[in-house]
């Protein structure tokens, strides 16, 4: 295990016995020995800790993680048309722009459904 991973496993294992201490002191001491899920850790701030938990076992090396990094050509069934006709960076930008207009669809369709449900109360 290289240097790093073990800086991450030790981060990782600190957490969460912090967490577990956190754990024990809400449901034993502040709430009678009642758990209360709402505390239960996955929240985005319990994130770091699971993180910090796997890394060291995971290997990132060949596995391409952002679609967008210029080293790796896109492997996705659309987008690699794409780079093979136009290259690499017409690729990258036309994975962008789907994931903007993707976002900004569901933001549009979102705002519909709240508009809506407002109407009908």
């Amino acid at each position: 295990m290289r240097k790093q991973n073990h800086f991450y496993l030790y981060c990782g294992i600190l957490i969460l016995l912090s967490e577990l201490w956190k754990q024990w002191c809400l449901t034993y001491i502040l709430n009678h020995r009642q758990y209360n899920w709402w505390y239960f850790p996955f929240q985005p701030c319990s994130i770091p800790m699971y993180l910090c938990l796997v890394i060291p076992w995971v290997h990132y090396d060949a596995i391409n993680m952002f679609y967008i990094r210029p080293h790796y050509y896109m492997n996705q069934i659309v987008f690699r048309d794409i780079v093979r006709l136009w290259g690499n960076e017409a690729g990258i930008l036309s994975y962008i722009a789907a994931t903007v207009f993707g976002g900004w669809l569901f933001h549009q369709s979102w705002k519909t459904a709240l508009k809506n449900r407002r109407n009908c109360s």
